[in-house]
């Protein structure tokens, strides 16, 4: 093998390759399909040459699986999907913290404006930039496994493909066949060492690899069975169900079967279009029996339609893209409408209660000069009262019931001033008018009876 042996033994080794890849070219009775001979003879020497000048090229060996009926949509059982982390569907959720009132007095005392204090958190520029950076490391490794591993699932089933067709295939075949194969993965073994069964069963565990950790129950079920399918029909384009014996090339059943499985197998990144083009070039000339129209129809149709689904897909994607913008900047709004809505409640409030005290204020203010006219009434009304010479019965029963009215009065304004006590008022009220009647009577010819106006108003007065 030319990975083992030595420089000269490789030369040699590949001058024989040479020699019976020439001879099988020549000899074969039909063409896979029309093509120049020398031109692929020579295409296959400077691919050994570069093998040789490379010492030999790395080598994994193909995983396939057991084939499985061809509708989806009818293999795929009922499971129960595994739990996965739930993602917020709904879009970032933002919060915003509550705006803080100070009020600004105007220099008339009115409260005119407001002034509204949002704490924003801190931005740490720094960090941000390491997590901006590590997310992008971390992004551009999982896209590099991801080809890696679509490349290396494209070789395999290449072979796989190859291997199947040679299983089929007459000695002179099998020897373009097993060159084919050389010229993916070097001359590594021959064909006959490993089964078709063989290399399936190794690909379900590099599919299993794939999907481990990335999908939930579900959809991993959905990629095994969407790639067992793609694989059976790829391999067998040519049996009865599958070829149209009139075109000669494989009909319709068989390209939609493939294209819907591929589809799946594009949505989860199993697969890329490079891969896919690859893989099927390969496997449809293994066959004799279609013409390079055939081949070349098939290939456009398949592309064409793979193309379309993938540009549906990215617009869908673009799509949602824009809706979660939409709805991130109707919540931004929503919340700024919130903070604005805050901020008037909290203004209207600090002026409902900046006009209720001024209210107060002034009520207040009121009182005090009610009261204090009051006061002023009752000093006149005793100063009348004491200098009354001639006071009868009528006046004295004008003036108790004016010093009651105005005695009443102030104990309707006590509740609403500071510090006046109704007891010390009635009792302060009592001696004075009292002591008006008695100076009355003292400074009057005529003897009046003042004690019964002095009895009457005691008594009215502790009724109010």
């Amino acid at each position: 093998m030319l990975k083992t042996v030595s420089d000269e033994l490789q030369q040699e080794k590949a001058k024989e390759l040479k020699e019976e890849f020439a001879e099988a070219v020549r000899e074969r009775s039909e063409p896979l399909y029309p093509i120049d001979a020398h031109s692929v003879i020579k295409t296959f020497n400077n691919q050994i040459d570069m093998l040789v000048q490379n010492k030999a090229m790395q080598y994994q060996e193909p995983f396939f699986t057991e084939p499985v009926p061809q509708n989806i949509a009818e293999q795929k059982k009922p499971v129960i999907p595994e739990k996965s982390p739930q993602k917020n569907t709904t879009g970032p959720t933002i919060s915003q913290p509550k705006p803080s009132v100070t009020t600004q007095p105007s220099s008339s005392g009115k409260i005119t404006q407001s002034t509204i204090v949002v704490q924003q958190p801190s931005v740490d520029i720094a960090t941000q930039k390491i997590q901006k950076e590590t997310a992008e490391k971390a992004k551009n490794e999982a896209l590099r496994k991801i080809k890696e591993q679509q490349e290396l699932l494209a070789k395999k089933m290449q072979v796989t493909a190859l291997q199947k067709a040679a299983e089929k295939k007459t000695e002179s075949e099998k020897g373009i066949i097993t060159s084919l194969k050389e010229k993916i993965f070097g001359k590594t073994e021959t064909p006959e060492q490993r089964t078709v069964a063989e290399l399936r069963k190794e690909q379900d565990q590099l599919i299993e690899q794939m999907v481990q950790h990335k999908f939930d129950r579900t959809a991993k079920d959905l990629i095994k069975t969407a790639y067992h399918i793609f694989q059976e029909t790829l391999v067998g384009f040519d049996r009865p169900e599958f070829w149209d014996i009139d075109r000669n090339m494989p009909n319709k059943k068989w390209m939609k079967t493939i294209i819907e499985a591929l589809k799946v197998l594009l949505k989860y990144d199993i697969m890329n279009l490079d891969t896919i083009s690859t893989i099927l070039k390969e496997t449809l000339q293994t066959t004799s029996k279609m013409t390079i129209k055939s081949y070349t129809d098939i290939m456009n149709e398949i592309n064409a339609q793979l193309q379309n689904y993938i540009q549906q897909k990215e617009k869908e994607k673009i799509e949602r893209k824009k809706q979660a913008e939409r709805e991130m900047k109707q919540q931004q709004q929503e919340l700024i409408e919130q903070g604005e809505r805050e901020r008037q409640r909290i203004v209207v409030e600090e002026l409902q209660k900046q006009e209720e005290l001024h209210k107060q204020e002034q009520e207040k203010n009121n009182t005090i000069k009610q009261f204090t006219s009051l006061e002023l009434e009752w000093e006149r009304l005793l100063w009348k009262i004491t200098q009354d010479k001639s006071a009868s019965n009528a006046s004295n029963r004008k003036f108790t019931e004016q010093a009651l009215k105005i005695t009443k009065n102030m104990v309707k304004l006590l509740p609403q001033m500071p510090i006046k006590n109704k007891k010390d008022i009635i009792e302060k009220h009592i001696q004075e008018f009292t002591k008006a009647l008695i100076a009355q009577q003292k400074n009057n010819d005529e003897h009046i009876n003042v004690h019964h106006y002095i009895e009457i108003f005691n008594i009215k007065i502790h009724t109010l």
